[in-house]
């Protein structure tokens, strides 16, 4: 009689995980993997202020890479904070 297959599932906190997945970053953010590919390349348009005017301003999301091909892309969670603070601004 064959024995029951056995999984291991790994439950991770990505709240306390210094660099997150391309996967754990979509969840992080509840964003498809298109949307977190264009801000990653493409980026975002923001305004900002400079002297008394305001300008547009392109920022992209950080991320680290090792290798080849995207399996291998690390995001900083700190620094997705950062890019979300400036790219979005607080409902009110």
């Amino acid at each position: 009689m064959a024995r029951p297959k056995q999984t291991l599932q790994v439950i991770c906190d990505i709240n306390t995980k210094r660099y997150l997945s391309t996967k754990e970053a979509m969840a992080y953010l509840d964003v498809s993997a298109n949307v977190l590919e264009n801000w990653r390349t493409e980026g975002v348009m923001i305004k900002q202020k400079v002297g008394g005017s305001y300008k547009d301003k392109t920022i992209q999301l950080p991320y680290y890479k090792a290798g080849k091909g995207n399996s291998r892309i690390r995001y900083k969670r700190t620094e997705i904070d950062s890019f979300i603070e400036q790219a979005f601004r607080v409902a009110t």
